[in-house]
């Protein structure tokens, strides 16, 4: 009788205690692979995310059409680039993405002044000389991205505190470098902040083709 009486009294205090939810970090994780006039996005996915879909240049370079899925959601739009500056017009489920990037001339700093999903993503983006290094001085609503992002061999690096949430792990490229394939693990991250995750690697991504395109240019 004594044993039930204590088991009934543990399984009580078992009961009362503060259940303590497991957090552990989320990895994003797919391919993305950048070619002439597309940037595809293959399986590019966050938790119960996944997002499929291209981003795609004119010939000119002077627009660039997103067309992507996150399940039932939609990620479209235009991003125009002229004199130097992006100009962002997209919606994603329901709600704009939409501003202004502005480059310098020489290629190492972006301003950025966008709203997106309802909140002002401002700040700038400093690029070394060699664009090996982008450095991240942004703010989403309330919180701050901070971080660098750099190339190592063949991976870019990535260390990124969004708030008090991190980015961290890396992106391997193939040969050629068409293929990015990400590894990166995003410390507890809403849906909402993964897609302005996906909105600034995007740009990223359209910068390295610039880049590219004026390397090319150059060699000629």
């Amino acid at each position: 009788m004594k044993t039930v009486f204590k088991t009934l009294k543990l399984v009580l205090v078992l009961c009362l205690l503060p259940i303590v939810p497991k957090v552990t970090a989320q990895q994003i994780h797919g391919i993305v692979k950048s070619k002439t006039s597309t940037i595809h996005f293959e399986e590019f996915s966050y938790g119960e995310n996944q997002l499929q879909g291209d981003i795609h240049s004119n010939l000119s370079g002077t627009k660039y059409t997103v067309n992507m899925h996150n399940g039932s959601k939609k990620l479209d739009g235009v991003i125009k680039d002229k004199y130097a500056k992006f100009s962002v017009d997209l919606s994603y489920n329901d709600s704009k993405i939409e501003g202004e990037i502005k480059r310098s001339t020489n290629g190492t700093k972006d301003i950025w002044d966008v709203n997106v999903l309802n909140k002002k993503l401002s700040g700038k983006v400093v690029h070394n000389v060699l664009n090996t290094v982008d450095t991240y001085q942004l703010t989403y609503g309330n919180k701050n991205i901070s971080g660098r992002t750099y190339k190592e061999l063949n991976k870019h690096v990535y260390e990124l505190q969004f708030g008090e949430k991190t980015i961290i792990g890396d992106m391997a490229y193939n040969v050629t470098t068409v293929k990015h394939t990400y590894n990166l693990n995003g410390d507890g991250l809403t849906d909402d902040e993964f897609i302005v995750f996906v909105f600034i690697e995007s740009i990223k991504l359209i910068n390295e083709r610039i880049a590219e395109i004026e390397g090319f240019q150059g060699e000629e």
